[in-house]
């Protein structure tokens, strides 16, 4: 009887261990989410500031280049770079995007952004040449009134514990889970 007992409890303890196991990893996992979504939240504001400021498109992807996104990968492997991160020759899955509006705030019907032709290629998404450079040209955008809109996403944050994979949506079949991490933020241009 004795050795039954003894037998039960190493049993009973190796289920409780494989649970709490998974739910270490799991706390794990919803860490890395949340210190990547602030990490990237904060560097959508720096990145935002530093646009509002006027600082150039050569600027704007040093600053991003330089965030540190723990679980983000740099490097997309092949099944997730093809709807990634093709996008200009990139191969960072952090993508930056800014946009232009003037005379409306974003968000409000009918307040449509600025296009890249009437922005100064200079700055970020701009097309537009100016050859007066530094001197700005009349009416090119960003203009002093224009309200600035600055978002970052990450793409290729990885979840690794299969217990989690399933509130992303994923299977535990497949080989990698991705979660989709993004913020942004809105402010008025203040260069020139």
């Amino acid at each position: 009887m004795r050795s039954r007992q003894r037998g039960q409890s190493v049993v009973e303890f190796g289920i409780v261990a494989i649970l709490f196991t998974l739910l270490m990893f799991a706390v794990v996992d919803f860490g890395l989410l949340l210190n990547s979504w602030v990490a990237i939240s904060s560097g959508t504001r720096q990145v935002a500031r530093a646009t509002t400021v006027g600082f150039l498109a050569t600027d704007l992807t040093t600053m991003v280049s330089g965030l540190n996104l723990p679980g983000v990968s740099r490097t997309p492997y092949s099944p997730f770079a093809s709807y990634c991160c093709g996008s200009g020759g990139s191969d960072d899955e952090i993508v930056l995007t800014v946009q232009y509006y003037t005379g409306c705030v974003p968000g409000a019907a009918g307040c449509n952004p600025v296009s890249a032709s009437t922005v100064d290629n200079h700055y970020w998404g701009g097309t537009f040449s100016c050859n007066t450079w530094p001197t700005p040209c009349a009416s090119i955008h960003p203009l002093r009134s224009d309200m600035i809109v600055v978002s970052l996403s990450a793409p290729g944050m990885e979840v690794v514990t299969p217990l989690v994979r399933p509130f992303f949506g994923c299977s535990s079949s497949q080989v990698h889970c991705n979660v989709r991490l993004a913020s942004s933020a809105m402010m008025r241009y203040e260069g020139q």
